[in-house]
């Protein structure tokens, strides 16, 4: 009878963990839940001298945070201009909860990002480079914001730039993520971020 009580209850501890283990190994993946819905992006493309200023601006964060990148504005086809919105648009969903948006500066409810691009065929058939761990490209948006009215906010693109001599691709992203200048999007939209 004891022998038959202890059998039945290692049995059932066998069951159990067989159940336990099958639900964490079959569990779906627990991913970052949001209901932010991105505005339409527009292309808003400036002028060199206005996108000479984002570079040196992006120069100067990218020296605080240890890397002396030479950056440098690249320009971008009229008839391009429609399918780069809708590119970086769908760069920027992709990563909508990552902290990787360098700010560059606000006036009023708009704010000015760079974010790197992925190293994708698409974003180098837009914009040059290649797979040269000492290069990368950045994409420049602003983003309107109106709480008041939420149908008038806007992502506008615009330009890109370009980065040589990176001393590290990885290690510059991973220092992006960790300064107090980058923000993520989702933060951004929802107001999540002081002062914002």
């Amino acid at each position: 009878m004891l022998h038959t009580r202890t059998l039945l209850k290692s049995m059932c501890s066998c069951i159990l963990i067989t159940l336990l283990i099958k639900s964490i190994t079959h569990a779906t993946p627990v991913a970052h839940v949001t209901n932010v819905v991105l505005p339409e992006a527009h292309p808003y493309f400036v002028p060199n001298p206005a996108l000479d200023k984002h570079a040196d601006t992006v120069h100067r964060r990218l020296k605080s945070l240890g890397d002396l990148a030479l950056v440098y504005p690249l320009g971008i086809e009229d008839h391009e201009q429609q399918v780069a919105s809708q590119h970086v648009r769908t760069w920027l969903e992709g990563q909508v909860h990552v902290q990787n948006l360098l700010h560059l500066g606000s006036r009023r409810n708009s704010h000015t990002y760079a974010f790197l691009l992925p190293e994708t065929p698409e974003a180098q058939r837009l914009v040059g480079g290649g797979m040269d761990p000492a290069s990368a490209r950045m994409g420049v948006f602003t983003v309107h914001l109106d709480r008041g009215n939420r149908a008038h906010d806007g992502i506008y693109v615009n330009g890109f730039l370009g980065l040589e001599r990176v001393q590290d691709r990885n290690a510059l992203e991973h220092r992006m993520l960790a300064s107090p200048k980058t923000h993520d999007l989702e933060s951004l939209l929802i107001g999540r971020i002081h002062g914002f």
